[in-house]
């Protein structure tokens, strides 16, 4: 998953970007929309507090990308994501968050979301990280980033067993993960099911004793 920098956004042409803003802070929400919409090719069509109403407007709306706060209320993130996800496939969602979250990347990369950025992230930058995502690309800001690289290196230092021998398929699947990619993308890659990939990473998991798809993308690293 790339770090996001100024020098990495890819515009998705003219095509308009419809975003949805779900947020605990009644002033990102009434804000949100008036700064990223000038000028550009984004615009808010919906605005929440609780990811209950975050799912509704999802499904109304269909937006391209939602801008997800990490401690939404009713309805936590990790709970708003497979919904989302199950209701408006082609949705893209930001997670909005403070660094200090280091504990919550393990669970919003199994979640399949599409990127985690800071809340004090800059406007303009939050514009491209926006514009990135809806061009599919997967979006970590620098703070997200360094933590990530941080956990791999604490988990290098951790595993200390054996090394268990996966498949082809198995090292194949786990490289397309540290790439970023999801299920979906994964299969279409490999020319194989969405369910066979979910299957073969139940038994990598299993193999090398590990809970979420960053610790494993990073154990293939340090292993292999």
């Amino acid at each position: 998953m790339p770090a996001f920098n100024d020098h990495s956004a890819r515009v998705a042409g003219d095509e308009l970007i419809k975003v949805v803003v779900a947020d605990t802070m009644d002033i990102v929400c009434k804000g949100l929309p008036g700064a990223l919409e000038p000028g550009g090719n984004i615009r808010v069509v919906g605005v929440c507090s609780t990811g209950f109403e975050l799912v509704k407007i999802a499904q109304r709306e269909k937006p391209n990308v939602v801008l997800l706060d990490s401690e939404i209320r009713a309805c936590t993130y990790d709970e708003a994501i497979p919904l989302i996800h199950r209701e408006v496939p082609e949705a893209k969602i930001l997670v909005f968050g403070w660094p200090k979250e280091q504990r919550e990347l393990g669970t919003i990369i199994y979640h399949e979301a599409s990127g985690y950025v800071s809340r004090d992230i800059t406007v303009e930058n939050l514009v491209k990280a926006i514009t990135m995502i809806a061009a599919g690309e997967l979006v970590l800001s620098p703070q997200m980033a360094n933590n990530v690289l941080q956990a791999f290196d604490g988990l290098q230092k951790k595993v200390h067993v054996r090394v268990p021998l996966l498949t082809n398929r198995e090292r194949e699947i786990l490289s397309l993960v540290g790439r970023g990619q999801v299920n979906k993308d994964i299969a279409a890659t490999l020319s194989i099911s969405e369910n066979t990939v979910k299957v073969h990473m139940r038994n990598v998991m299993k193999k090398v004793c590990l809970h979420t798809r960053g610790e494993a993308a990073a154990w293939l690293i340090a292993h292999y």
